[in-house]
């Protein structure tokens, strides 16, 4: 039998490469005779048969989920080499050699080729079923909110008013599930920090409520106290009188402290307790006499100007007929100014004004409380060299804040003399607005929140506390508004647009 024969038959599936070499070294060995061919090379034949098993791992994205998929297959191959070499031992080994070798990647592949399939749709399941089930993501936020109050006490025909400012903190925790990680993380940190502020604000207007409550309270007391009759002192005559008498100042209720502890002293003071406004100490500012307009006439009328409820009440008015009220000035719209001009004006000292802005149906209205020099032209004829102080601006078109400025020629920039983030939460409730005033600085808050602390900065040749070294007096307004406040054309402007003002209180 020839050596190609042998070989041809000879098969052994699963049999080591070792083995079947040290096997064909034997058969070379023992003299087993192999064909020449003419070109004297030797020729040997080898099958061999391999089983492969091959697990295959695939991966299918759908935008930023990622699928698994895993397969297992098991395959088999035959492979027949022939090969001819110089010699027996080489003819053998190189036979034997390739044919195990393609076997094993035949199998191999066979194995590939049915697993990948399998693992490919493995994956493409298990992405869709990700993003189909979307990405969870948990957050927990702390947050901080300070919150101011007011409250009123009433004793008899006696109101007292408190005010505080109270911080609270709190923690949440949301968890979120959304078609992305971007969004599952962007929703629960904004869910979670919402949450936290409101829970927080909620905690701090409960304890501020509670001690305006107090202070209302007290602040009550402390007015029945000051209007209850005192003893006759020995001495005075019988009408209850005595040479010695002052007549009784004003009262601003319960006197704040100064920041050395010190007591203000009241000397301006304005409850509108009674049903009409108290001309000893206010003048109706009209457009007929001073020339002020925003395309309204502003009108000494008790249709908008009014005290009722405990409250001063300016309001803006439409009417049928159109209004004259000056040499050009005609207008459809009446509005409402009063001002304490040429009857109480002050330099320094502490202002507070409790007022309640008006309910508007949007853009173009304008409610101030503001404070003008007496002298308004002193430090030069153009405005604003004499200095002009706003303690709170309301203007409809942005109707969740009240914007305080500060006008003069000053060398520090504008943005130190306003704010326009001044949030107030609805501020159509009473809120309490105050101005501390020294040679050096001026502070405005709203509910004891400091929304602008200004140190007196004026140009050359002014120096010190000018132009604020001079007297200003108060004025209360309630107008169109102007610029990109203006009234839009057709605009409804609402049937109540009335400035509330509690009280008006001034301090040295």
């Amino acid at each position: 039998m020839s050596a190609i024969a042998r070989w041809r038959g000879w098969t052994t599936p699963g049999r080591s490469l070792a083995a079947l070499v040290v096997t064909a070294l034997v058969i070379s060995v023992a003299g087993v005779p192999a064909s020449a061919e003419d070109d004297g090379l030797v020729e040997a034949t080898y099958t061999y048969t391999d089983t492969q098993t091959v697990t295959v791992d695939e991966t299918y994205t759908i935008g930023e989920f990622v699928g698994h998929g895993s397969a297992t297959a098991t395959a088999s191959a035959t492979v027949t080499k022939t090969v001819r070499k110089p010699t027996d031992w080489e003819a053998y080994y190189y036979s034997i050699w390739e044919a195990y070798l393609a076997a094993v990647q035949e199998a191999h592949d066979k194995a590939v080729a049915e697993a990948q399939p399998i693992a490919k749709q493995k994956a493409e399941e298990d992405a869709r079923a990700k993003a189909a089930a979307g990405v969870t993501f948990s957050y927990t936020a702390t947050e901080s909110a300070t919150v101011s109050a007011t409250e009123d006490y009433t004793i008899g025909d006696i109101i007292g008013h408190g005010s505080a400012t109270a911080t609270a903190s709190a923690t949440v925790t949301k968890t979120v599930t959304k078609p992305t990680s971007w969004e599952a993380y962007y929703w629960a940190v904004t869910e979670a920090s919402e949450a936290a502020k409101a829970a927080a604000k909620d905690k701090a207007r409960e304890q501020a409520k509670a001690e305006a409550l107090e202070k209302a309270k007290a602040d009550a007391q402390e007015q029945v106290a000051a209007e209850a009759p005192k003893p006759t002192d020995p001495g005075t005559d019988p009408a209850g009188g005595s040479e010695s008498d002052e007549p009784a100042g004003p009262s601003c209720g319960t006197n704040p402290s100064k920041p050395d502890g010190s007591a203000w002293e009241c000397t301006f003071a304005d409850d509108f307790r009674g049903t009409s406004l108290d001309r000893n100490k206010w003048t109706p500012v009209t457009t007929e006499n001073s020339r002020l307009s925003y395309g309204d006439c502003w009108v000494d009328s008790p249709d908008n100007i009014k005290v009722s409820d405990g409250a001063a009440q300016l309001s803006t008015r439409k009417v049928d007929t159109e209004v004259s009220c000056g040499d050009d000035v005609k207008s459809n719209y009446t509005s409402a100014s009063i001002s304490s001009v040429g009857k109480f004006s002050q330099a320094f000292g502490r202002y507070e004004i409790r007022a309640a802005m008006p309910k508007t149906n949007g853009q173009g209205l304008h409610s101030a409380l503001w404070l003008w020099p007496d002298a308004p032209k002193f430090y030069g004829n153009t405005w604003p060299a004499s200095g002009e102080i706003d303690i709170a601006e309301f203007y409809s078109k942005y109707p969740d804040r009240l914007i305080p400025a500060l006008h003069y020629n000053s060398s520090l920039p504008w943005s130190t003399r306003t704010n326009n983030e001044c949030l107030v939460e609805d501020p159509t409730k009473y809120h309490t607005y105050t101005l501390e005033w020294t040679p050096q600085s001026l502070k405005v808050g709203i509910d004891g929140q400091t929304c602008v602390e200004h140190t007196i900065s004026p140009l050359a040749p002014l120096s010190g506390a000018a132009p604020f070294d001079k007297p200003f007096y108060v004025n209360l307004t309630q107008t169109l508004g102007s610029g990109d406040n203006t009234l839009p054309a057709g605009a409804d402007i609402g049937d109540d647009v009335t400035l509330k003002v509690d009280y008006v209180r001034v301090w040295k």
